[in-house]
């Protein structure tokens, strides 16, 4: 038997190294306090009557009204959601049952919230048109846009005294229209803040690019100034440079001025970098080339019409006793008066104005030497010959008067090919003189068919003398030469008759009777060409 006395003595807890719950694993330890129970003696707790305690031990309803309500009210709730669903199809598809609308209410509410919202998207339509019309011309503020959405707004928002609200059914669709409004006055707002923003800086870009303009016209390039005001005006550079890049071309296209481009694309900073890019002043260059082309070419017409005008003057001096010297000459080519190819014909101009002097002189001279039977054949035979020179020298004038008429040349080109004319010796003095009185008589368009409207009649006076030259020649016809001579007389009274006033009919009938045709012939003639001015067809309008 075991010696109870020699047993070791047990370890109390506090002699414990470790705790017990040392070998559990920490997720399995049950950390947790126990819930607090009261275990009260309920004897004398209070109860209700015996039939709820039944039915609550039982697991019954102890509540039969309460259950009774809740049922019906979920009824209720049901049909009403259905009645919103009918409501929003209804509204959708425009048949609104009046009678759904007195008996539910959540049927009333929809079709009212519907109409409120619709209201709206009509008045932010209306709003939208009026903003922008207002915004269009670049001078309202945004007092003014919220004076414009006071009114497209307060008809809907108020009744006719303009003081009581308006009631759309339901505070829902009062609060929805009123959400909407608002949402729409924002949106419109900010828009308008932009564009309002940016016709401000539009109108600051503008008013640069105009000073710039302006400086550039007195030769000064303020390009660098002119970006600096625009920073000041909250403008990118970028956006200043791109404003002012056309003002500039259009600036020098207006004063003919391609250096002020070539100036402007040779502007710097104050660092001493370049203002342009590379590709801007790239362009700057390109357009200088161009307008100096375009300057050049008027220059060069100016010049042009100048000589003209200024030989023809000269020419009739000339014939009027003026002496044309070399000094003379050179001086006005200096002056840019007259072009040194123009002074050839001047000077040819003065030699055949000489030339007839001298011819004039001998033949006094020979009119004394002579007998006067030799004298009387010569001054025949001279007579035939000045008459032939005469007619030719009036044929030629004619084909220069013909060609001005029809071609509508200027009174100065006329002057030239009559100065031409008469210094090429195609025509005498007297002729020359007629002549260049007629033209300077001439108004400035000498293009009188068209601004009459004679077209018709010119056609059908030259279709006449074209059908005329193919019979030419053969027996009881005139010859070509004959004809020539009519169709230009003709064709010159036709346009003397127009240019002093006559109508275009009657200038045919006076062309016509000028060139040998019978009376019969040419009213026949006047009377179709007044026909088909009265009523053109399409091959007239294409001969037109």
């Amino acid at each position: 038997m075991a010696d109870l006395a020699r047993a070791p003595t047990r370890r109390t807890a506090a002699e414990r190294l470790t705790k017990n719950t040392d070998t559990v694993l920490p997720r399995s330890r049950i950390t947790d306090m126990a819930a607090p129970q009261v275990r009260a003696d309920m004897r004398s707790a209070y109860r209700g009557n015996d039939v709820d305690e039944v039915r609550r031990a039982l697991g019954m309803v102890t509540d039969g009204v309460a259950a009774v309500a809740d049922l019906t009210q979920q009824q209720h709730f049901e049909k009403e959601k259905a009645q919103a669903q009918q409501a929003v199809a209804d509204e959708a598809t425009g048949k609104i049952n009046a009678e759904a609308a007195k008996k539910s209410e959540a049927y009333a509410q929809v079709i009212a919230t519907s109409a409120a919202r619709r209201t709206a998207s009509d008045l932010e339509a209306k709003a939208k048109l009026r903003i922008q019309a207002l915004m269009a011309d670049g001078e309202h503020d945004l007092d003014d846009v919220n004076a414009a959405l006071d009114e497209v707004f307060k008809p809907a928002l108020f009744e006719a005294d303009g003081k009581t609200a308006k009631d759309y059914g339901t505070p829902e669709a009062n609060t929805a229209l009123y959400q909407a409004l608002g949402e729409v006055r924002l949106g419109l707002h900010a828009e308008a803040q932009q564009v309002i923003a940016q016709q401000v800086q539009t109108k600051g870009l503008a008013g640069v690019a105009d000073m710039v303009a302006l400086d550039a016209k007195k030769g000064l390039i303020s390009i660098e100034a002119g970006i600096a005001r625009a920073g000041e005006l909250g403008i990118d550079p970028v956006a200043a440079k791109r404003e002012l890049l056309p003002a500039l071309v259009n600036t020098a296209i207006q004063t003919d001025n391609p250096d002020l481009l070539l100036k402007a694309a040779d502007s710097r900073k104050a660092d001493g970098s370049r203002t342009w890019s590379t590709a801007e002043e790239n362009s700057l260059r390109d357009q200088a080339l161009t307008l100096k082309r375009i300057v050049d070419a008027k220059n060069e017409k100016a010049a042009a019409d100048r000589s003209a005008a200024t030989l023809g003057t000269m020419a009739v001096k000339v014939q009027q006793g003026f002496k044309i010297t070399p000094a003379f000459v050179q001086q006005q080519i200096d002056s840019g008066a007259i072009r040194p190819q123009d002074a050839q014909d001047l000077f040819r101009v003065q030699e055949h104005r000489d030339d007839e002097e001298r011819q004039k002189i001998a033949q006094r001279r020979q009119d004394i030497s002579w007998a006067q039977g030799q004298e009387d054949r010569r001054l025949a035979l001279i007579d035939r010959a000045e008459a032939r020179a005469a007619r030719a020298s009036v044929k030629a004038a004619n084909d220069v008067l013909v060609g001005l008429y029809s071609k509508g040349a200027s009174p100065a080109q006329a002057q030239r090919a009559a100065a031409k004319l008469y210094g090429d010796r195609k025509i005498n003095g007297d002729t020359f003189r007629t002549l260049t009185e007629e033209i300077g008589q001439m108004p400035g368009d000498a293009s009188v068919v068209s601004r009459v409207g004679a077209q018709d009649y010119e056609y059908t006076l030259k279709d006449i003398y074209a059908q005329s030259n193919a019979y030419a020649g053969q027996p009881g016809r005139p010859s070509a030469a004959q004809l020539a001579e009519q169709s230009q007389a003709a064709q010159l009274s036709f346009y003397r008759a127009l240019r002093t006033g006559s109508s275009p009919a009657e200038a045919l009938r006076a062309g016509l009777t000028a060139g040998g045709f019978q009376k019969s012939f040419v009213d026949a003639r006047v009377a179709e060409a007044r026909a088909r001015d009265m009523s053109p067809t399409i091959s007239d309008q294409k001969k037109k």
